[in-house]
């Protein structure tokens, strides 16, 4: 978690990001650049399903001669300039995630830290509905 100013809200009101990033310290050898990500938090479920529509298909039109998309809005990855880009959608959020470098190896790093955040969401939507 890093600190953030009024500029860098988002421009909703009715939606909440955390950004997310890999401590040095936990890193397997020296230039090792760990995944980043966030989450996004919305109001209703449809609009996290948008965000993640909308954000697939943004990134299948502006990578197309990088790769193809692999998985679905509900979950996806693609190879990126650089980096492996991957994210999905479950309930009320919407997640993404960056790795370096866009190898193969990495692949599973970033749609695993995807998998992990939509399930740590999980977690929290149920402890926040529990009544």
């Amino acid at each position: 978690m890093k600190d953030v100013l009024i500029a860098d809200s988002s421009p909703r009101i009715d939606a909440v990001a955390v950004e997310l990033d890999w401590p040095s310290e936990y890193d397997p050898f020296e230039g090792f650049d760990g995944p980043n990500g966030h989450i996004e938090t919305y109001r209703a479920k449809a609009d996290a399903a948008k965000r993640s529509e909308s954000r697939y298909n943004t990134l299948r039109k502006q990578y197309k001669d990088f790769g193809e998309i692999q998985g679905t809005t509900k979950g996806f990855f693609i190879f990126a300039n650089g980096e492996i880009i991957a994210g999905g959608t479950r309930g009320y959020v919407y997640v993404e995630v960056y790795s370096f470098t866009n190898a193969n190896a990495y692949i599973p790093l970033a749609t695993g830290t995807v998998n992990s955040m939509l399930k740590y969401a999980d977690k929290m939507t149920a402890l926040a509905t529990d009544s």
